[in-house]
């Protein structure tokens, strides 16, 4: 009799708290997890997981997440600008066994894939009443507006931020306006700019508008400061930038004549002006009230150049072994057919040559750009007159042998010829006694003679090629 009224008490007891609904007096805390993925199987990061008991959860990178504490029976609702979701919730039991693997597929753009769980009486999407005939769970809309100060003047530059960051945000342009697209639900608006507070301090709206503006009120004393960037000449300098406090200010770009104005700056600036293959005088100016003379000097850096040349007599006879002298120092000397190059100049440079016993015509010359073609005539200085000398190399095998003639008081070279393939040579460009040198190549071991001295005209200068 005993056991019988301890198993009634037991029934009576259970009944009352089924139909009170206090089913999570007895049942322990579980957890639910799951993936939310693109049709395609990628991860959605930064979805929303919201669950009917208050609590939500962001998926992570691969669209994984997981949720503790839950009791009782729950609703699932995934939610994420830009998507609709299948199933579009997910009713999650306490007695169920499968708590796992929950998975939500998003559709992005707005689309729907028809296959909405959260229909009642198992809607397929298609609900004639509906007014998203095309679909979309939320309706996208289009907020823009402009920033301005209480002297309604534009404020550029200021961030406006949507839903704490929910939704990217955007910046004003040159006229204080901004636009965002592609919103959805309730969204939070506000503007953000160092130095200002905004009124009102947010707007809040759930449909398209265009009047979403906000008054900028100083927290600081603004000036506005202006320049120009000129060569050492005043000529504008186009397209140098502007910078403030290396960059806690946006930068500005001088226009074609070389002028530039920066607004809204506040206590003490640093300007420094920028620009590739210059540099600026000075190099900082220190600003901390309004000023319309904030000017700097580009000086343009000094690039490499080079330039070449010839050196020939009066007949255009090529003068080799000039010595090229340039102011910085250095030289070259000019090879068998009169010409020199240098390489590396920079600046203005006067080029000067030289050779004992010649002089030059012009005397010297400055160069300052690439490729100045710099070319001398050369005349004896004590008004030698010009000889000929001319010969034959024997047995040369039509080797072409270079003909040295040089002075015989200082061995300088003053002339030069080249055999042709039958042996035979001439110079017109000598003058002096000179020593005659044929020079060894290939397989030739040395002339006979090895040289000879002339102080006149002679057609007979011959040598024989030794093997």
């Amino acid at each position: 009799m005993l056991k019988k009224s301890l198993v009634v008490l037991l029934l009576l007891v259970s009944a009352f708290f089924l139909l009170t609904g206090c089913d999570q007096l007895y049942f322990k805390d579980y957890e639910a997890s799951g993936t939310v993925k693109d049709s395609s199987g990628a991860g959605i990061e930064s979805a929303s997981v919201n669950f009917s008991d208050g609590s939500s959860v962001k998926t992570l990178a691969d669209g994984s997440w997981k949720q503790t504490g839950l009791n009782g029976d729950i609703e699932i609702t995934p939610k994420k600008s830009g998507y609709t979701f299948s199933p579009s919730s997910f009713h999650l039991a306490q007695l169920d066994e499968n708590k796992d693997n929950i998975l939500f597929t998003a559709n992005s753009n707005g689309t729907d894939s028809g296959d909405d769980s959260d229909n009642s009486g198992g809607d397929d999407g298609s609900d004639e009443n509906s007014d998203d005939s095309d679909g979309t769970e939320d309706n996208l809309f289009v907020l823009s507006g402009k920033i301005k100060n209480e002297s309604g003047d534009s404020i550029s530059d200021v961030i406006i931020h949507f839903n704490n960051g929910e939704f990217s945000s955007v910046t004003t342009a040159e006229d204080g306006s901004w636009e965002k697209e592609d919103l959805t639900g309730r969204v939070e608006v506000k503007a953000e700019k160092y130095g200002y507070t905004f009124e009102p301090p947010t707007r809040s709206l759930e449909t398209s508008d265009e009047n979403v503006n906000f008054t900028a009120l100083s927290t600081e004393n603004f000036y506005i400061v202006s320049g120009k960037v000129a060569d050492e000449k005043g000529s504008g300098i186009e397209n140098a930038k502007i910078t403030f406090n290396n960059g806690k200010f946006s930068s500005v770009m001088t226009d074609a004549d070389g002028n530039w104005e920066k607004s809204d700056l506040f206590g003490r600036v640093e300007i420094k002006a920028e620009k590739f293959n210059y540099t600026f005088e000075p190099a900082t100016i220190p600003v901390e009230t309004t000023d319309d003379n904030v000017n700097f000097t580009a000086i343009a850096e000094e690039q490499p150049y080079t330039v070449s040349g010839r050196v020939t007599n009066e007949e255009n006879i090529p003068i080799p072994d000039v010595v090229i002298n340039f102011n910085d120092g250095t030289s070259v000397n000019t090879d068998y057919n009169g010409d020199w190059e240098k390489t590396g100049l920079t600046g203005e440079v006067v080029v000067n040559p030289e050779l004992d016993d010649w002089q030059f015509s012009p005397a010297n010359k400055t160069v300052y750009e690439e490729n100045d073609i710099t070319n001398f005539t050369a005349q004896p200085a004590d008004n030698y007159e010009y000889y000929t000398l001319s010969g034959v190399v024997e047995d040369n095998n039509g080797a072409n042998i270079h003909i040295e003639i040089r002075r015989a008081s200082d061995n300088t070279l003053i002339a030069n010829a080249i055999t042709n393939d039958e042996g035979n040579w001439t110079s017109t460009s000598v003058w002096g006694t000179v020593i005659v040198t044929p020079q060894v190549t290939g397989s030739i071991s040395g002339f006979t003679p090895e040289n000879d001295r002339f102080s006149g005209p002679e057609t007979e200068v011959n040598f024989r090629a030794d093997y």
